[in-house]
């Protein structure tokens, strides 16, 4: 459902990075609000589209808590042999715009805490503030964004001068090197931020970001004019972010500059 396909690369399914309540000290009360980071990686869908199976997600796994809440509830029952209090809870899926919405319809405006310095720590707190405004005896999940967004570059791929140049590129190292092309860089890099490909509404994006321009400043609208081509080429290494991770050594530290400068003088060649 989340993991994107584009030719032969496919994206992997998202991590839960982080999950925990919202309690400030250890007290004998049950937690009343938790959150939890997803990371989702794409090489296709926009976050929009992301966003939308996501609640889709939410409300079918909402459902099935409910009815494995139910039947708990007959377990328990049938365990202790006496009738316990039945009651019906309902689960309300209420996204980020949704409310911001309805805070706005109260005049009321949340303001990021700035002395927080994580910013994913501040987007929950800023959540959390404002479903305190809100004040509702609602059962509420809801989902938002939160930093850092790496827009996902796909199209660069067809770009002729970087077909080219990388073509020629491997034909002239052949001999010292094999190279293979992936269309997409499957990780974390700045050159995300060269374009924003698809259908993607800047607004309606920030939209779901909690704080943003406050929290997490990304020029959306300056991004969606962008499309610069590029080519990735860097050091060599495996496992990335396990205890194994590690790099070659001897192409990292002492082909990957040359090859460097040789990609540079091919693009600078190739109309």
């Amino acid at each position: 459902l989340f993991s994107d396909v584009l030719g032969k690369s496919s994206t992997p399914v998202p991590v839960c990075l982080k999950q925990a309540d919202l309690k400030s000290s250890y007290t004998v009360q049950t937690p009343i609000v938790s959150y939890a980071y997803f990371n989702v990686m794409t090489l296709t869908s926009s976050p929009l589209q992301v966003m939308d199976r996501f609640v889709d997600e939410i409300k079918g796994a909402c459902d099935d808590a409910l009815a494995q809440f139910h039947e708990r509830h007959q377990q328990a029952e049938q365990i202790q042999r006496k009738k316990i209090n039945w009651i019906s809870p309902v689960i309300t899926v209420l996204t980020y715009p949704e409310l911001t919405k309805r805070l706005q319809e109260m005049n009321v405006k949340m303001i990021a805490d700035d002395k927080i310095q994580d910013v994913r720590e501040r987007a929950v707190d800023l959540v959390k503030r404002s479903l305190d405004a809100l004040a509702s005896d609602e059962i509420l999940v809801v989902p938002f964004l939160a930093p850092p967004y790496y827009p996902h570059r796909s199209e660069n791929a067809n770009q002729t001068r970087i077909v080219q140049s990388t073509t020629n590129f491997i034909k002239q190292v052949a001999t010292q090197t094999t190279f293979t092309v992936d269309p997409v860089y499957q990780g974390l890099s700045d050159m995300s931020y060269l374009g924003l490909e698809g259908d993607v509404d800047p607004k309606q994006l920030s939209d779901w970001f909690a704080g943003f321009n406050e929290i997490y400043d990304l020029p959306l609208e300056a991004l969606s004019r962008l499309n610069i081509p590029f080519v990735n080429l860097g050091p060599n290494g495996k496992d990335a972010h396990k205890v194994s991770e590690r790099i070659d050594m001897k192409y990292s530290f002492d082909k990957a500059l040359p090859y460097f400068i040789l990609m540079i003088k091919i693009l600078g060649e190739t109309r």
